[in-house]
């Protein structure tokens, strides 16, 4: 259930980087490419899984209720708000970061970001046995220790000081490669909870409220940062005082770290496991067969 949860949500990025292109070349004056045409198509590249047909939420406000009431669901959701608002604090001040914080090299190397990928992309298999090993969970908690001694880090960074920006993003690199395998893991394990409770499959349901959380958790710290970087006395293109220079700090590095903290406390509260999972897997194949 897992992969295909994967596999659904790499291919909506696939689309949605499609559309974009699509969209680009058509305000350039560029034709479109017949094969992004094809790309930009969810309806033709992703197919419903035939066991789940006709048995998804009837009532849209029933199946939010659905989904709120599943106490899974409701610390998964904002663990998932504190995650994504964390990464995007580090989204959005990465610019100031590589600004005013790092060396001049580092500002148009583009190596640490190179590295940071590099990292993630090495560590992928890594997570698999482990989660295997100790648990999904345990694994997500592992990932999100990581990424609270990195944020820590990068509160050390300095224009004469870059290596604690270059252990960071190899930690961050290795956190978001666990994020990316084990977070549709353990949202696929909650939707099959779900339908154990409520005889229903509503993917749709969840997925459509964890992706406005992660939109929600993006805006509140696109807004936070400005509303702080103002309050500090930021002003573009000039020297800063070492007041906006601190809470430029205290976001990127103090905000982060708070936030995954609070979702390592969050998930040890998550005890659904792989043993319970694979009950409810059975009984749920159980209803199916005898239906």
């Amino acid at each position: 259930a897992w992969r295909h949860e994967l596999s659904l949500s790499l291919r909506l990025q696939q689309c949605q980087r499609a559309a974009l292109v699509g969209t680009v070349c058509e305000v350039v004056g560029k034709r479109r490419p017949e094969r992004q045409c094809r790309d930009s198509l969810p309806t033709e590249r992703i197919r419903e899984n035939p066991e789940n047909r006709g048995r998804g939420g009837q009532a849209p406000i029933q199946a939010f209720r659905d989904v709120t009431s599943n106490r899974y669901a409701r610390l998964l959701i904002v663990v998932f708000f504190l995650e994504n608002m964390s990464l995007a604090f580090i989204a959005t001040l990465f610019p100031y970061l590589t600004e005013y914080m790092l060396p001049n090299e580092s500002q148009v190397s583009g190596g640490p970001l190179v590295l940071a990928t590099l990292v993630a992309l090495a560590s992928f298999p890594i997570w698999f046995p482990l989660s295997r090993r100790f648990g999904k969970r345990n694994a997500w908690i592992v990932s999100n220790g990581f990424k609270v001694v990195a944020f820590g880090l990068l509160f050390l960074v300095s224009p004469d000081r870059e290596w604690p920006s270059l252990l960071a993003l190899v930690l961050i690199g290795c956190a978001l490669s666990a994020h990316v395998i084990l977070a549709p893991s353990v949202k696929a394990d909650v939707i099959d909870y779900d339908e154990y409770l409520t005889h229903e499959r509503k993917e749709g349901s969840y997925f459509a409220i964890w992706n406005l959380v992660l939109k929600l958790a993006g805006a509140a710290a696109v807004a936070l940062c400005g509303f702080l970087l103002q309050l500090s006395g930021y002003e573009a293109n000039v020297e800063q005082s070492p007041e906006s220079l601190s809470m430029m700090r205290f976001l990127f590095s103090a905000i982060p770290v708070t936030c995954h903290l609070l979702a390592i406390a969050l998930l040890l509260r998550f005890d659904l496991n792989h043993e319970q999972h694979a009950e409810i897997r059975l009984e749920i194949d159980r209803r199916n067969t005898r239906a």
